[in-house]
């Protein structure tokens, strides 16, 4: 159980001061966040004073289950709590009957979250019985937040879904590792997605869900998170029909997804999909988009189709063709803060170099395609990022023939790191190719190293990526004295018999370090 403290205000009386802050509940409140659970119970049989606030603090969340806060939380104990109660965790298994518990009313409850425990049979064989449906319909005016996890809604749950479609207050809705067949449940789904302002779905099942309910609809849905889903072709085009009508959307994270493909079907069937995201999209005020697998000329029609921009884009197994470049530039440079970009087919260093050259508003990049030094070298055009703060790119150079270029154009690239003031956290690493093996480490104290970045004072964190990078006394010395901001130091390894001194120096600075 995580203590939550909740909002306890002090009325004092005028001239009277508390005979201790132990007399004050704000205080009381701030302690009991530091306490486990049995602690938090033990203070409710202190005095009459305790006894007020800290019952406020152990009763505003309750675990029902096998795994539930301790034995004292019996029946009648939370029935008699029960006004105090604003989240129920409850897991439905056979060894614990939680029904009697259901059968209660809790006056300000404003959360419910419902685990299946699976056991050793089937799961199918399993269902949400009548008290929980009856649960929802008594508290329909007032759970915002609803959470259901490992379960298989079919024909058995259909009261359930019935009585969770009319919770008038319900904005946030998360499923957990669950199917939902539309064969069964339908357009009733759906209208449960439609009233939403947020939809957080993780590992479901989506099959044979119909859109045709969302024809005239419009929904207030601000946030869409969907990770590791699995839809055939109906529930995807209904799914992406619930895009369609989300206007108000904030926040729309597209997170890895897989094709349910019925037997006889032909491939190709993300075309719902990529069709939603590239054209038609009424999305006026998108502050954050993740995609995850898309390619051909439907990634460029989406960048086309938001004109307006979005300031948080991550891009992860996108296929990105020189057409899709120039329209994310055209369609982000202009809004883009923050940036990431992950195993995108296409993606060049060039590409990055152009973010840097064109995104003016750019807080954060993180790209992991090494950006070679030579792509700097080759082209003066300035960065135009200069309220960078985080650079979390590695750094590319090849040994062997040119070497001088290289590191010619390793130098101009730090002498432009060392130009973004604002800089807080630095991760990169410097790749020499070497009789076809890749040795990652990064330079210090040389003219191409981070000995040009001496001027960036505000500097917090140093994060190397790659763990086996081993330094000298002179060079870790060197970069304890040239980076006064240091609070962090990640992935770095001293020389052997060093240890000792380098770990007093960091303790002297109050340097966190971790390998």
């Amino acid at each position: 159980m995580t203590n939550i403290a909740p909002s306890v205000t002090f009325a004092s009386v005028l001239g009277q001061t508390p005979a201790s802050p132990l007399d004050v509940p704000e205080i009381l409140v701030e302690i009991s966040s530091y306490l486990s659970p049995r602690d938090v119970h033990r203070c409710l049989h202190v005095n009459r004073n305790f006894y007020t606030t800290f019952a406020s603090v152990f009763w505003r969340y309750v675990q029902l289950g096998p795994n539930r806060q301790a034995a004292f939380v019996t029946l009648n104990s939370v029935r008699a709590h029960a006004h105090l109660v604003q989240s129920l965790n409850v897991t439905w298994n056979p060894t614990f009957f939680c029904g009697p518990y259901l059968s209660l009313n809790f006056a300000v409850l404003n959360e419910l979250q419902i685990k299946a425990q699976i056991p050793q049979r089937p799961l199918r064989s399993y269902s949400l019985d009548k008290e929980p449906a009856a649960f929802l319909l008594r508290h329909r005016s007032m759970i915002r937040t609803l959470t259901v996890s490992n379960y298989i809604f079919g024909s058995n749950t259909l009261t359930f879904w019935k009585n969770a479609a009319q919770l008038q207050a319900l904005s946030t809705l998360e499923l957990d590792n669950i199917t939902l067949n539309g064969e069964v449940l339908g357009d009733l789904v759906l209208k449960v997605f439609a009233t939403l302002q947020s939809l957080q779905l993780a590992k479901v099942h989506f099959t044979n869900l119909k859109p045709a309910v969302l024809v005239d609809s419009e929904s207030d849905l601000k946030k869409i998170e969907l990770q590791g889903c699995f839809f055939d072709f109906d529930s995807l085009r209904a799914i992406c029909r619930l895009l369609k009508i989300s206007g108000a959307l904030r926040v729309l994270v597209w997170g890895p997804w897989t094709m349910l493909r019925k037997k006889g079907q032909a491939p190709g069937s993300s075309a719902p999909l990529t069709g939603i995201l590239s054209q038609g999209l009424p999305w006026n005020d998108l502050k954050r988009l993740d995609v995850c697998r898309l390619e051909g000329v439907r990634v460029k029609n989406m960048f086309e189709a938001l004109t307006p921009g979005v300031p948080e884009l991550t891009l992860y197994q996108i296929s990105l063709s020189k057409e899709a470049k120039v329209a994310l530039l055209g369609s982000f440079a202009g809004k883009l803060t923050r940036v990431n970009l992950e195993f995108c087919e296409g993606l060049e260093s060039a590409t990055v170099h152009d973010l840097l050259c064109s995104c003016n508003n750019l807080l954060s990049v993180s790209v992991d395609t090494p950006l070679l030094a030579s792509s700097v070298m080759q082209s003066f055009a300035p960065w135009v990022c200069r309220q960078l703060q985080e650079w979390k790119i590695s750094i590319e150079m090849d040994e062997g023939e040119g070497d001088d270029d290289e590191r010619a154009g390793a130098h101009h690239m730090f002498e432009r790191l060392s130009q973004l003031e604002q800089l807080r956290v630095l991760n990169v690493s410097s790749t020499y190719a070497r009789l076809g093996e890749d040795v990652f480490f990064l330079t210090f104290r040389e003219d191409q190293g981070v000995r040009c970045l001496s001027s960036l004072l505000q500097m917090k964190v140093l994060n190397v990526r790659h763990t086996r990078q081993e330094v000298g006394g002179g060079d870790w010395r060197w970069l304890l004295q040239t980076f006064r901001g240091l609070r962090s130091v990640v992935g770095l390894r001293v020389a052997s018999g060093e240890e000792v001194a380098w770990q007093a120096a960091l303790a002297r600075r109050a340097i966190a370090y971790s390998r």
